[in-house]
């Protein structure tokens, strides 16, 4: 009997070892893979989706659309580009909130990180005078993805994973 607890103690320590070996090692390989950037094979892992965490925040007043609120949102480094997170779902477009800098034309794009897809798809309608702006975005697949926002000389980049279709 005690030699088949010690053959049990001993499978489970080896079974152990193999598992943080493994996990190591992916450790190591994410640690020298800047977040975000594509893997040699030309895909992230589901499992290694970079993903952006937004920030519970209030944008900037503005003077045609009503305040905004504390949300979640993605903002940039020099808080002049903000969208509003949302629980993005594969296949469902979505009216998004944009603040970006007075005066520049916003331009939107995404890519999937983890398999190939077609782009994301963003409609941006003109004319929106101050920093609020509405687009219309959506995400082909479900999946991991980059989505790079820039208006005049600021950007954003942020990282998010979509759902599947419902």
């Amino acid at each position: 009997m005690a030699h088949c607890f010690s053959m049990i103690c001993l499978g489970i320590v080896l079974l152990l070892g193999c598992t943080l070996k493994h996990s190591a090692a992916r450790t190591r390989a994410s640690q020298q893979m800047p977040a975000g950037q594509v893997a040699s094979t030309g895909t992230l892992l589901a499992s290694d989706c970079p993903v952006t965490q937004p920030i519970e925040a209030e944008p900037p007043k503005d003077p045609n659309a009503d305040r905004f609120g504390y949300r979640l949102w993605y903002v940039n480094a020099d808080r002049t580009i903000w969208v509003r997170s949302f629980p993005w779902q594969a296949g469902r477009g979505e009216k998004v909130i944009w603040i970006r800098p007075r005066g520049t034309q916003l331009k939107v794009s995404g890519r999937r990180l983890d398999a190939k897809a077609p782009p994301l798809k963003v409609g941006i309608p003109c004319c929106y005078p101050t920093g609020f702006q509405v687009s219309g975005m959506r995400f082909p697949t479900r999946g991991c993805w980059e989505v790079r926002a820039g208006a005049g000389a600021s950007q954003l980049r942020f990282v998010t994973r979509v759902a599947p279709a419902r």
